[in-house]
């Protein structure tokens, strides 16, 4: 884990580039907050950013890469800025894909330049049999006679895995094309932190002229979800803290590439810690069970890697670094709450909060739907056990969710998107369509093992993890079916593939 220098890593979290990303982001969320309530101007905003995307992408492909990227890094849903034309509801993810692989088509085979590096890469056969199997699920649902609403709406984050093609042109031709994921990669997660720990202190202390805004543009643009707690705690949970999560782990490997050769006080070791404090709080404050989990597997898989590449004094060391970003992030989160300076300050003990949330696994509304779908789900699964049911095959089950009884008391409640992501791929391609997924990632794994080159072992490894995490919290929240997980899934595809 030695290949990236101290001098390098300070960069990428703090260097001209990285601020230059914030400020962007900023702008970009600024502008999406006006589009928003401002709506005769919403549909000028949302051709003007589309017309300025296509001139960066003919201009330069790995531009709108990058860009294509830092909207999936904090997007969530895709629609920071939508607008309704002729009928239709179009979100920039939409337009951001449409435009990006229209520009690499039309340089590929318009222009007649070199390109298609996917079709000569190792991964390419498994890649063409999960393409085969996703269009399979396209073409069962219609023989099916499923809604075609719901086919497509069921089918169409799949299409993000098209942008793979420019993705890998860009990722292989780039020198140092790593350091620049891991620069977008932390500049957005820095801008997430930012806006909900913002949002924190706003809804915490209860400020009412302005919270049903920020309420009403986080909701709308389904950038994620603001809950008030039953102990007056406010969840605040965004689709993309995936993004943080994996950050986070980046940081714990920046932490051990330098610290032996580094003294403890520095300005690269200072900003690695209160990166990794805020990220962590910005975990524990999505509330969300699933990316718990997903660090907690994480962290044990973190911490074998460390004795593999170290020894066990090196894990030791890391625990301690674990418990001491822990219980800052906790007096963090406290603090932001109950901080007297303005406004009124929340009523909860932070610890216990966590601590109830954590334990309460079956009382809340959420989870106990999530429960009362999974035997469903699975009984469906075992009826079209090899073949699926293809996209847009709905259950019936019964929710708990308050949305859901205020429309059906009884709670009967029927979709085509289910919580469960492993089994809802099952579902949807058939037993052969999710083992030539997970033939994908045992792909990677074992090529980021089977590298001996110690320059590249670091990045390899956190790929890995980042896939395992992923991998663990699509068990019960679904990401690999969503451009979030496609998106990851793509990129770390194409750069194991660079290393290797």
């Amino acid at each position: 884990m030695r290949e990236i220098k101290k001098e390098e890593i300070k960069n990428i979290l703090w260097g001209y580039y990285t601020k230059t990303i914030l400020l962007g982001i900023f702008l970009v969320e600024l502008l999406s907050f006006i589009s928003f309530y401002f709506s005769g101007a919403r549909i000028f905003i949302f051709l003007g950013l589309s017309l300025i995307f296509l001139v960066v992408c003919l201009y330069k492909l790995e531009w709108g890469v990058y860009v294509a990227l830092i909207e999936l890094f904090i997007g969530s849903l895709g629609s920071l800025f939508f607008c309704q034309i002729g009928g239709i509801d179009l979100s920039i993810r939409l337009i951001f894909w449409l435009i990006l692989v229209s520009s690499w088509f039309f340089k590929i085979l318009i222009k007649r330049k070199k390109g298609f590096k996917l079709f000569s890469s190792p991964y390419f056969g498994f890649i063409l049999l999960l393409f085969i199997f996703i269009f399979w699920g396209f073409v069962s649902g219609l023989l099916n006679n499923h809604s075609f609403n719901n086919l497509f709406f069921d089918f169409n984050g799949w299409l993000y895995f098209a942008l793979i093609f420019p993705i890998y042109e860009v990722i292989l031709k780039r020198k140092n094309s790593f350091k620049i994921f891991f620069r977008l990669l932390v500049a957005s997660s820095l801008w997430l932190s930012f806006k909900t720990l913002t949002l924190l202190f706003i809804f915490s202390h209860n400020f009412k002229g302005i919270m049903p805004f920020f309420y009403e543009w986080i909701r709308d643009t389904g950038v994620g979800e603001i809950t008030q707690m039953p102990d007056t705690f406010t969840r605040i949970f965004f689709q993309s803290h995936i993004f943080v999560l994996f950050s986070f782990f980046l940081l714990l490997f920046f932490w051990n590439c330098i610290r032996e050769k580094t003294k403890f006080f520095n300005k690269t070791n200072i900003l690695i810690l209160f990166y990794a404090l805020i990220f962590y709080s910005v975990i524990l404050l999505s509330f969300s069970r699933s990316f718990w989990l997903g660090g907690m597997a994480g962290s044990i898989l973190f911490l074998v890697t460390i004795y593999w590449k170290y020894s066990y004094k090196k894990v030791i060391s890391n625990i301690g670094l674990l418990l001491l970003i822990g219980s800052l992030s906790l007096l963090l989160i406290t603090g932001i709450t109950k901080m007297p300076l303005i406004g009124t300050r929340a009523q909860f003990n932070t610890t216990d909060t966590i601590k109830d949330r954590a334990q309460n696994i079956t009382k809340e509304a959420a989870v106990s739907s999530r429960w009362n779908l999974l035997p469903k789900l699975w009984e469906d699964v075992k009826k079209n056990i090899i073949t699926g049911r293809g996209f847009g095959a709905t259950i019936t089950y019964i929710s708990r969710d308050p949305r859901v009884l205020k429309n059906n008391p009884q709670g009967k409640y029927t979709t085509y998107a289910f919580e469960w992501g492993w089994l809802d791929i099952w579902l949807k391609l058939g037993l052969l369509g999710l083992m030539s997924y997970l033939l994908i990632i045992l792909k990677i794994i074992t090529d980021s093992l089977l590298q001996k080159a110690p320059t590249k072992s670091s990045l390899n490894t956190f790929l890995i993890l980042g896939l395992i995490i992923i991998s663990v919290v699509n068990f019960f929240t679904p990401y690999l079916n969503h451009p979030l997980g496609i998106g990851y899934l793509i990129f770390s595809l194409a750069l194991v593939d660079k290393l290797n």
